[in-house]
């Protein structure tokens, strides 16, 4: 899981990026972007915390995880919400 973690989630970003493109045509509010911004902060968390060796930076990695999973059952319930 470790070995697969950081090439799934450049991948999940990439995906993501592309999916809300095709779908909606151009980049705006909606919670599809919330979703996708919030990973990107997740993963710039990781960054920060590996770049200036923080040691608390996974408990904020492991809640951004859960803030994650709450916004995808919102965009597979509700995409359009905004």
């Amino acid at each position: 899981m470790r070995k697969l973690h950081k090439p799934m989630a450049m991948i999940l970003v990439a995906t993501g990026l592309i999916h809300g493109w095709i779908a909606i045509g151009t980049i705006r509010v909606h919670t599809g972007y919330l979703l996708w911004f919030s990973i990107v902060l997740n993963l710039m968390l990781y960054v920060y915390g590996k770049a200036f060796k923080k040691p608390k930076w996974i408990k904020f990695h492991r809640t951004m995880a859960g803030v994650i999973v709450c916004l995808l059952i919102l965009h597979l319930w509700k995409p359009y919400l905004f």
